[in-house]
């Protein structure tokens, strides 16, 4: 049978927020370096981030890019996210604070699937970095990891 969809007919990426937010709060080295706020942990999902918030705190962006490895009678999406870490530059200790989340968000996702997507395989997700981020800010700095995340359809029949 035929999976794809027909010619001509784009499918939609599946969304992968939830499934991303969800993996770094159940880590528990992740969640131990973050301050609590609101009963939970700073990572959020969308901008603006809310004034009150304490830092570290986490950023997941939208899809940065979507790409495809499509076969012939499969859709294989290539999903690109950042994860990003920001934290006060008050004091040296910081920036390193600030790196060290995010090898922890490294160690959460290369190579490996913490995530479940309803309806999708997760073949692979590779992570980039941490790198340092450009923060326009004087007072704030950070560092972001890139998520690249392989999916597949997953086949009903």
């Amino acid at each position: 049978r035929n999976h794809a969809p027909p010619r001509g007919m784009a499918m939609s990426a599946p969304d992968i927020t939830t499934p991303l937010r969800n993996a770094l709060l159940a880590d528990a080295s992740l969640v131990s370096q973050l301050p609590a706020y609101l009963g939970s942990v700073p990572i959020f999902t969308r901008r603006p981030v809310p004034a009150n918030a304490p830092y570290p705190l986490l950023v997941v962006s939208k899809d940065i890019n979507l790409n495809d490895e499509d076969g012939i009678f499969d859709w294989r999406p290539v999903i690109t996210r950042d994860i990003a870490v920001y934290n006060t530059n008050e004091n040296g200790n910081n920036y390193g604070v600030a790196a060290s989340i995010g090898y922890t968000i490294r160690n959460i996702f290369h190579r490996k699937k913490p995530i479940t997507v309803t309806g999708w395989g997760v073949t692979l997700i590779q992570a980039v970095g941490p790198i340092d981020t450009r923060i326009d800010q004087d007072n704030l700095t950070g560092s972001v990891v890139q998520l690249i995340v392989r999916l597949s359809q997953l086949r009903t029949s």
